[in-house]
């Protein structure tokens, strides 16, 4: 008996629920007096109909559809084809052989891009800065790398106050270049599978350690690897390095 009356209050609120609001025969809430509760017995909670409108703050909700009568954003788009063809985006070819892309770039004589160079088109290892004459006029990219370098050295010997400045361990500082090599020793690991914090056991070279990695271990030794762990930070606003 306890299961049917259960199955009968389950039919019973959904049959509620999916009953479809209608604008014009619901009545509007009482201005006068303080408002204590809308919802409906699904546990959702519809905004309230008042002065005509539908509103919180400064957002309007629709539940019968809602027409655009400002400018286009998505032109072509419709509630039934969100991203039209014309909509589309495309690789700016002047842009990116202005950048230094070429066909030499695209294959190399093994067959394979040139992966650094699509990589520093997104997150740029020189410092740019269009004021300069030494980068490319009218760069369009923000460094990355350099802005990298600079905080992380500043945060050490600042903010972290473990390394240099005569109290704990001296601290070398870093470089653009050293930081590409420390992210790409992670993107590695992940290519490896990943290695669920134990990302250490790549410099272990005990016998029977299946982890050890040759490319990494001959990159950083593993102390530099940690220092420049705890101590990488990507902006002055940073409250931590990343890890």
């Amino acid at each position: 008996m306890l299961v049917r009356h259960v199955r009968v209050a389950l039919c019973v609120c959904l049959s509620s629920a999916m009953q479809p609001i209608e604008e014009n025969k619901e009545e509007e809430v009482e201005t006068g007096g303080p408002y204590l509760c809308h919802s409906l017995s699904t546990g959702a909670t519809p905004v309230p109909l008042k002065n005509g409108k539908r509103a919180v703050q400064n957002f309007d909700f629709h539940y019968q559809g809602w027409n655009n009568d400002g400018p286009i954003f998505r032109d072509g788009a419709t509630r039934d084809n969100m991203f039209p063809q014309q909509g589309s985006g495309f690789l700016d070819g002047d842009m990116l052989h202005k950048l230094g892309l070429h066909a030499g770039r695209m294959r190399e004589a093994d067959g394979t891009p040139d992966a650094l160079f699509f990589q520093q088109l997104i997150l740029p290892i020189h410092h740019i800065d269009n004021d300069k004459v030494l980068t490319v006029p009218d760069n369009p990219r923000k460094g990355f790398y350099s802005n990298v370098s600079h905080w992380t050295n500043l945060y050490t010997v600042g903010d972290l106050g473990t390394f240099g400045g005569g109290y704990g361990q001296d601290f070398e500082s870093t470089s653009p270049s050293e930081l590409l090599k420390w992210d790409g020793t992670v993107v590695m690991d992940g290519v490896l599978g990943g290695s669920n914090g134990s990302f250490l056991s790549h410099f272990q070279t005990r016998e029977g350690n299946e982890s050890y990695h040759a490319g990494i271990s001959k990159t950083f030794a593993k102390s530099r690897w940690l220092e420049l762990k705890r101590s990488e930070c990507t902006s002055p606003d940073s409250a931590r390095p990343r890890s």
